[in-house]
């Protein structure tokens, strides 16, 4: 092949002919020789494209300087033909143009990423104008910056993970609706309910209330220590439950298995959710600590205002919580009788005999916690178990209805 007038195409297409044969060492020592050796011809001219005047002169470099690196050239020329610079035009289609495409879609704004941002900053401004708006809100913030940065991984996991997201966001706005609710709320029913059906618990009186007193009235180191037992094992329904999930979600990502898991789960939590939600609405019922505080009166905005949280349940963490909670009237279902069930469907005994076992027990302290710190009666536990069953269940037949009405459409 002939000498070439300038270095840079030199090295883009002679090196590529010897550098299959040659070892990296030498390679490199080749090109340290020849870029001190070289100096630019003055008529030599690379064509430029409207397209690479834009480009960086990082960009030009990569394309001038990867002959060490690169395939043999697709073009063929009669042998002894020599090749003129400017028919070198990086045009598109030319890899000088792929490269600059490619960085520029991966940096581009996505359409989800703008709709995650319009979403919670819209959510904030209802908080602001609606008086609303807690502390632990702003961390949403977050979400922008985490949306902002994500690529494809994490287009996938706010995808995966919305109907989670939206059901915490629409549960938290129904402190808006709560006030709506007071005349409608039960109080009585669900007390005489659980004192005839599980009396006998706790010698003909309701449990949670059984189990108030007795903490109450034994103010050792064994009843601190069950208090905070319970409160512990109470709050952790806010990381047990998405941890899990969140572990299959990451095996899911090389293990078909457990992403089909992980989707049967999501559409199960998003029927077990919205289902609790309408209850909550349709069917208000008032806490064990409710009747406690104020007896069989129904809620108003003097005894919400004055309620005295100290006096209706044990445990600071517990009544902290309890003050800040979007909906009080929210007993039936009880999510935190429910999530734990959904968590024994997670892990079946024949496919992991320890993860199930540790979620059949988490499942009992976790009932147990609820009633000793007066949250729920026993038949809001039930009725949750039985609600997470029926998600289960329901969950196949609503998929393949809608993946029928999808296909026939």
């Amino acid at each position: 092949m002939p000498a070439l007038p300038g270095f840079p195409v030199q090295c883009l297409f002679d090196r590529c002919r010897t550098n299959l044969s040659q070892s990296p060492d030498r390679q490199r020592q080749d090109q340290s020789a020849e870029l001190r050796a070289w100096k630019p011809a003055a008529s030599v001219q690379v064509q430029k494209s409207p397209v690479n005047t834009h480009m960086p002169a990082s960009f030009e470099a990569i394309i001038l300087n990867w002959g060490g690196h690169c395939e043999q050239p697709r073009e063929t020329r009669p042998r002894g033909t020599p090749l003129a610079l400017s028919s070198i035009d990086l045009t598109q289609g030319s890899v000088e143009y792929q490269l600059s495409s490619q960085v520029l879609l991966k940096h581009r704004t996505q359409s989800w990423q703008v709709a995650v941002c319009v979403f919670v900053l819209a959510y904030l401004a209802l908080g602001v104008a609606t008086n609303s708006l807690r502390a632990y809100h702003w961390f949403m913030l977050l979400t922008i910056l985490g949306a902002l940065m994500s690529g494809e991984r994490g287009r996938r996991f706010f995808l995966d993970w919305a109907p989670l997201f939206a059901f915490w966001l629409v549960y938290d706005r129904l402190r808006l609706i709560q006030p709506l609710l007071y005349a409608r709320v039960a109080v009585d029913g669900a007390f005489l309910i659980e004192r005839a059906a599980f009396g006998w618990l706790a010698g003909g009186e309701v449990p949670a209330h059984q189990a108030h007193a007795w903490l109450g009235s034994n103010p050792g180191i064994l009843a601190s220590g069950i208090e905070w037992a319970a409160q512990v094992v109470y709050f952790s329904h806010l990381f047990v439950v998405p941890l899990a999930i969140a572990g299959i979600w990451m095996l899911g990502s090389t293990r078909q298995d457990c992403r089909a898991s992980f989707l049967r789960h999501v559409r199960a939590f998003t029927v077990l959710n919205f289902s609790a939600i309408v209850i909550y609405l349709a069917l208000p019922v008032a806490p064990p600590w409710w009747v406690t505080l104020n007896g069989m009166a129904k809620p108003t905005a003097d005894l919400i205002t004055n309620a005295n949280m100290s006096a209706a349940m044990h445990g600071a963490l517990i009544q902290g919580m309890i003050r800040n909670a979007s909906q009080w009237f929210a007993a039936v279902p009880s999510l935190h009788g429910a999530y734990p069930v959904l968590l024994l469907l997670l892990f079946p005994r024949r496919k992991n005999r320890l993860l199930f076992s540790f979620a059949a027990v988490y499942c009992c302290a976790m009932w147990v916690s609820t009633v000793v710190l007066n949250q729920h009666y026993v038949i809001d536990l039930v009725a949750g178990a039985v609600l997470a069953i029926a998600a289960w269940w329901l969950e196949p037949l609503m998929t393949r209805l809608t993946n029928r009405e999808s296909s026939s459409s």
